[in-house]
């Protein structure tokens, strides 16, 4: 099974080399909008490159790419193996003993600006210890991200160009491979909404986007997969009940008070939550911020759900780029409860009122 796997991540490292070396507009488009790195036009790129470690015996580097400032090394991983963790504190020992192998390299260039990146299915879990050249917070690019600024790139592409044939072969193979993420719904899928448990991977990987998309400064965001009828990403509040904001889908007529017709099928859906015996409940809904955020947002003073806005999934299916259009909805309504001032009131509560 590892030879397997080393094959696969063989062949896609390769790829991948080659499309950055022949396509040099594709190259500076990816690593700009990628990597955030602006990488001059002079470039050489190699894979499986060896170099000794003061500590470690033999690196094999995955992919090089380097200028005539910058050396940017990258781990490449394909497959699912580190996907399932069971804490955020668990690090991925195959990709952290990777890591500590590139920065221990002997015979790194010197004067260049140094920087080590991973290529993976998952977001990895790597302890916060101190690194010279990788930060985890910002150099783990993910292959679903790589084909949806790939795919970008490709549909912006004018005439029939070899450039153009290569990206389509290429983000074909990525779907083809399931390294692409999520690829939106289709009218089967919402009628086999009853049969959700077939649809396992699929809401996975919607999930998956949300959290990749979505952050909200003082809420940590958990899986909520299938449950109270919903599947999505709760971003809770510190405090010790449940108060938080829900991004995601709901598929029943039955459970919120904001009560929608069966008809219109599985809605995409934002909410602010505030169980009704929290005792910051009564501060937030007769707050400033709780008014201006209705203008956006359906207010209700019952049930848990006091602010929600949804619309159907079937009026994203029709779009072209139906996962752009479905996670700016979930953006631009998480923007406007920033921008009420509710989040901010939210944070700036004590837990202990609670």
């Amino acid at each position: 099974m590892g030879t397997m796997i080393s094959q696969d991540e063989n062949y896609a490292t390769e790829l991948l080399a080659n499309l950055l070396y022949e396509l040099p507009a594709y190259r500076h488009h990816l690593l700009n909008e990628l990597f955030r790195i602006p990488i001059a036009e002079e470039v050489t790129i190699k894979t499986q490159q060896c170099y000794q470690t003061k500590r470690f015996g033999r690196a094999i580097l995955d992919l090089v790419i380097e200028d005539s400032e910058r050396f940017i090394m990258i781990e490449v991983k394909v497959g699912a193996g580190i996907n399932v963790y069971q804490a955020h504190n668990e690090i991925d020992e195959d990709i952290y003993d990777q890591i500590q192998k590139y920065e221990d390299c002997i015979g790194l260039p010197e004067g260049k600006e140094i920087s080590i990146f991973t290529l993976t299915q998952h977001t990895p879990r790597i302890m916060h210890a101190k690194h010279r050249y990788y930060k985890a917070d910002t150099h783990n690019i993910r292959w679903h991200e790589l084909y949806r600024i790939t795919n970008q790139y490709y549909l912006k592409l004018k005439g029939d160009t070899t450039e153009k044939y290569l990206l389509e072969q290429y983000t074909r193979f990525l779907k083809e491979e399931n390294m692409a993420g999520f690829q939106g719904f289709t009218l089967k899928d919402l009628a086999d909404m009853s049969r959700l448990t077939e649809l396992t991977e699929m809401l996975r990987q919607h999930r998956e986007l949300i959290r990749t998309r979505i952050r909200i400064e003082g809420f940590k965001g958990s899986d909520e997969h299938l449950l109270w009828d919903r599947d999505g990403v709760f971003y809770k509040w510190r405090g010790p009940s449940k108060v938080g904001v829900f991004v995601g889908l709901w598929f029943s007529d039955e459970i919120y008070h904001f009560k929608f017709p069966w008809e219109s099928g599985p809605r995409a859906m934002v909410f602010l939550e505030i169980p009704p015996q929290n005792t910051i409940r009564n501060q937030v809904v007769e707050s400033e911020a709780y008014a201006k955020a209705g203008s956006a947002f359906g207010r209700q003073n019952v049930g848990y759900q006091i602010l929600l806005t949804s619309k159907p999934l079937t009026d994203f299916l029709s779009k072209e780029d139906q996962i752009g259009a479905l996670m700016a909805f979930y953006q631009d309504s998480v923007s406007e409860l920033k921008k009420s001032g509710i989040l901010d009131l939210i944070s700036s509560a004590k837990p202990n009122e609670a």
